[in-house]
């Protein structure tokens, strides 16, 4: 009998306590705009968020960021004693803002939207940034990460240095290239003329050579015409012999 009195009731209230979290966790949204953030080293890294309010008549909210792999705290903000029309320009609040030691002059909130700006980044302050909104009896957290790369005049100089490099690699491979070429050409002229000389000794050897000599050993005759006298023979000169 207890527990058929009792049990409804608990089921009740936990249905309550559900419906009462839920709406609460509802009316306060906070979204990262950006996740990763990368930013070169040296620069200011901001890490951009956007509130929302269910109710637009807030007169509320407390603000905290921390480094959540340095396992510090960065800054607390705070807005409060809000007046005016929703949305209207007429519309004031009084702001407070504590910075932690390790983050004196580097950090920074934006009043609008609670985003974290953070000044003159290292590598070191890379990782993952929590941001905690609490608003009256709601709340909600958000993390973003922030990467640094390197120096921007650093990437720079290592491009111009590759391009440098590469155009005195080309410039050696031009000038090699010549050279090569003139050698080419030197030995084409060498052996050409070697050749060409080669024939004129040959040409001259010729010249010096004499006729052939004659089997009896006596000077050939050359271009000299040779008379044969032919003597007829008659019938009493061969009678007599």
């Amino acid at each position: 009998m207890w527990c058929s009195a009792v049990c409804p009731s608990t089921a009740m209230i936990g249905m309550l306590l559900l419906w009462v979290f839920t709406d609460a966790s509802a009316a306060l949204s906070v979204i990262s705009l950006q996740n990763p953030v990368r930013v070169f080293s040296g620069q200011t890294a901001v890490l951009p968020i956007s509130l929302r309010f269910q109710n637009p008549a807030w007169e509320f909210y407390h603000v905290k960021w921390d480094f959540i792999t340095g396992n510090r705290p960065v800054l607390v903000y705070m807005v409060d004693n809000c007046s005016g029309a929703p949305g209207s320009r007429e519309r004031t609040c009084q702001h407070s803002l504590e910075q932690a030691g390790f983050y004196q002059q580097r950090v920074n909130v934006s009043f609008e939207s609670a985003s974290l700006v953070l000044k003159a980044v290292q590598p070191e302050d890379a990782g993952t940034y929590r941001i905690m909104v609490r608003s009256l009896d709601v709340s909600s957290t958000v993390l973003v990460n922030l990467t640094v790369e390197g120096n921007r005049e650093e990437a720079s100089s290592t491009v111009m240095e590759g391009k440098f490099a590469w155009k005195s690699l080309s410039t050696i491979n031009t000038v090699r290239m010549v050279f090569a070429c003139l050698v080419l050409c030197i030995l084409a002229l060498t052996v050409g003329e070697y050749i060409h000389g080669s024939g004129r000794n040959f040409t001259r050897r010729e010249e010096t050579l004499g006729p052939p000599e004659t089997p009896d050993g006596g000077a050939p005759l050359v271009g000299a015409a040779q008379h044969v006298t032919v003597v007829p023979s008659t019938p009493a000169s061969f009678q007599g012999q």
